[in-house]
């Protein structure tokens, strides 16, 4: 490719990897490591400059779980955006399995989406942080809350609490639980992506 259709190309390359990265709750460092790809050529590649090879897109592809031709804006509508099962960044607090689906920065906040799975008589308890937590129960049954006065909640339930408190989960009976939680937190403040796995 040649001129200005090379530049579309990259810009097109670009934004893909921009957006499915965003998507997955990545930092350009994770995803360099996860890739192959140096951190600089990266940032090169969101900003839509640079041409990159096959070995830099393959890399790309696998690290994302996407084909190579999403990458080059082959493929669903980028109206719409998917996010695999599993395909997020995933983590362990104490007992509870998360993994991170979707991240979206509103202004002052960040709200992120995350599938929640604690296993049967597990229990975890969480320090304080900054901003709300809504934690809708799909499976399972569940004490959850302020630490001082956790309620009991099964499938369909939705509980909400301000995390500025101490606060807990603790899973009743021998079903494991499932839910969705939805943690909103100042921007810059401590998040899924920022706090250290247990």
């Amino acid at each position: 490719m040649t001129g200005h259709h090379a530049d579309d190309a990259a810009q097109i390359v670009g934004a893909s990897v921009r957006r499915m990265r965003n998507i997955r709750g990545l930092t350009l460092a994770a995803l360099a490591q996860a890739s192959g790809a140096a951190q600089a050529t990266l940032s090169t590649l969101e900003r839509g400059q640079g041409n990159p090879t096959l070995d830099t897109l393959v890399g790309l592809s696998r690290a994302l779980r996407v084909p190579v031709g999403e990458l080059l804006g082959e493929g669903p509508d980028p109206g719409a955006a998917v996010v695999r099962a599993g395909a997020g960044a995933a983590g362990r607090r104490g007992q509870v399995d998360l993994c991170l689906v979707h991240r979206i920065a509103l202004g002052p906040e960040v709200v992120e989406l995350i599938d929640w799975r604690l296993a049967p008589h597990g229990r975890h308890n969480a320090a304080p942080h900054a901003g709300s937590e809504y934690l809708l129960l799909i499976s399972g049954r569940l004490l959850a809350g302020p630490t001082a006065a956790p309620v009991e909640i099964g499938p369909g339930d939705l509980i909400v609490f301000h995390s500025s408190t101490p606060h807990c989960y603790e899973a009743l009976g021998d079903e494991p639980v499932h839910a969705v939680a939805i943690n909103r937190y100042p921007a810059g403040g401590s998040s899924f992506a920022t706090q250290p796995p247990d």
